[in-house]
């Protein structure tokens, strides 16, 4: 019976959004950067600036991709 119950709750909760292609062309467009520093590719959404990038470009790619997904997680690969 509580197996039941679980299976129709679970059903019944909706799918979060993910990000498309379509973000990753929508924040390039509205950040003015170009296609290699946001890209979608394999299921993910990629934020790739250069090294010497802008602050407020780094602020406004964040703030577009966080807009509205904020349980998305960031994974850093930060080199020296």
């Amino acid at each position: 019976m509580i197996v039941l119950a679980l299976a129709a709750a679970a059903a019944a909760m909706p799918i979060p959004p993910s990000h498309t292609a379509k973000d990753a062309r929508d924040i390039r467009a509205k950040c003015h950067v170009p296609r290699s520093w946001v890209s979608f590719t394999g299921g993910a959404l990629r934020l790739t600036p250069p090294k010497g990038a802008s602050d407020d470009k780094i602020e406004c790619i964040l703030a577009e991709a966080t807009k509205n997904f904020p349980k998305d997680a960031f994974i850093g690969n930060e080199q020296q």
